[in-house]
């Protein structure tokens, strides 16, 4: 390939974009948090799989025959236990830590 300025002046302005692209894709990589065994309840990983076949809280209520409020409060302790802010992240990094099964 031949050198021509316009090619290096290029070349010069799209590197380091390319380089913030990639430092974007790598950092949540490095800074992934691993939780330990959280210890999650029967009640709670029974909750959270509900929660991971995207059953709503009135719904999980009627399947485990309890209130909503309890199984609201089986969510927050789960956002607690795996420091989650939302149910899907929390269902996320359980299967990232191996405490629930994906199927």
């Amino acid at each position: 390939m031949e050198r021509h300025i316009r090619t290096s002046l290029i070349v010069q302005s799209v590197v380091p974009h390319l380089h913030q692209a990639l430092v974007r894709i790598v950092a949540p990589l490095e800074n992934r948090r691993q939780v330990s065994d959280p210890g999650f309840s029967p009640r709670e990983k029974e909750v959270l799989n509900w929660v991971k076949v995207g059953k709503t809280t009135w719904v999980i209520s009627m399947i485990l025959s309890i209130s909503e409020r309890t199984v609201k409060f089986h969510i927050q302790n789960i956002l607690r236990k795996v420091q989650a802010t939302t149910r899907a992240q929390a269902v996320a990094i359980s299967i990232e830590n191996g405490f629930i099964d994906v199927d």
